[in-house]
């Protein structure tokens, strides 16, 4: 039995050595090409420098729709961000979705339109929920004033910062 073990630890230790000998031979070899930096695909502003400053962050938001309480993060980076929605039915059925949002000028301030809504953490659309759409104006006091308009009639909505 000793004679077992010790041909196993050798065994183990020449494999070892082989494992180590065979990747710095292909080291070389892997380094070959030309480095490239990897980068992130990026979606740049519509509108450079008009609505960057604004909105940029995490932002928590509050409406009614038909009665029903709704609340969603919604992240922005420059024109265009992305929003993740809760709301509750009256019959318990929870609905959530996750959409990408895209913040255009128009004449009395933005329009932050969602599109393509899938459920959270995966690709799967989300046939049962109709991307949402804000109008955004600032006031004078530089307060926003927001509202959801996915329905035609628009409803008014609470943003709040967040910061963290």
């Amino acid at each position: 039995m000793k004679n077992f073990k010790q041909i196993m630890q050798r065994l183990k230790r020449l494999s070892l050595t082989a494992l180590a000998t065979t990747s710095l031979a292909i080291i070389p070899v892997a380094t070959w090409n030309k480095s490239v930096m990897a980068e992130q695909p990026h979606n740049f502003s519509v509108v450079p420098g008009v609505a960057n400053n604004a909105l940029n962050g995490n932002w928590r938001l509050f409406w009614r729709f038909d009665g029903v309480p709704q609340n969603a993060w919604l992240h922005m980076n420059g024109n265009y961000g992305t929003m993740t929605v809760n709301a509750v039915l009256p019959n318990g059925r929870r609905i959530i979705a996750r959409e990408s949002m895209t913040l255009t000028p128009n004449g009395n301030g933005f329009i932050l339109s969602g599109s393509q809504p899938v459920y959270p953490g995966t690709w799967t659309p989300n046939y049962n929920y109709n991307p949402d759409s804000f109008q955004i104006q600032e006031n004078y006091n530089g307060s926003l004033n927001v509202q959801d308009c996915s329905s035609g009639a628009c409803v008014p909505v609470t943003m709040i910062h967040q910061y963290y």
